[in-house]
């Protein structure tokens, strides 16, 4: 839907998701603002309808009514584009869980927050369509390093919660 930030049924992208590229100035031209958040969404949207691994970049740019240049130039690669996405999943679970409301968030005791972190946690990683979990079945382990951290994605490792002696 050319000329449209976001489509009609859609899950909207709150605003942290929108500015979450590490090539976002400080001060973004507005038509480059747009084209961002048009690719955001039409990757969430095929991902969420296909699969990440059946989601092309050239579909992606199609989506969003822009060119294929355009979102290279944005994400760098697949994988940088996966990796947006994958870390706005990430900072909405952990949001839930460091300013939402309790039993999840601050204001429940601790044991009643630690239960409901690891529902939480279980409900996320079992659910076929978390988006979080979704991507981080799909990056490469090579690309599960945070660039600006350089740390290990928590929802690519498979033994976070295991017990080491």
């Amino acid at each position: 839907m050319k000329g449209a930030v976001s489509e009609p049924g859609s899950k909207a992208l709150p605003p942290e998701a929108l500015r979450s590229d590490v090539s976002s100035p400080a001060t973004e031209r507005s038509d480059a603002a747009r084209n961002r958040i048009r690719l955001l969404h039409a990757a969430t949207r095929l991902i969420a309808e296909r699969g990440a691994q059946h989601v092309t970049m050239q579909a992606i740019a199609q989506g969003a009514g822009v060119g294929k240049a355009t979102l290279f130039r944005r994400f760098g690669d697949r994988n940088g584009l996966l990796l947006v996405l994958l870390g706005e999943a990430e900072a909405q679970f952990r949001q839930s869980y460091t300013t939402g409301p309790p039993p999840l968030g601050p204001g429940a005791p601790a044991a009643y927050r630690l239960t409901a972190f690891g529902c939480a946690l279980i409900d996320r990683t079992a659910a076929d369509s978390d988006l979080g979990t979704i991507l981080g079945r799909h990056l490469p382990s090579s690309a599960a390093m945070h660039p600006v951290l350089g740390r290990r994605s928590t929802v690519m490792s498979p033994h976070c919660c295991t017990r080491q002696e």
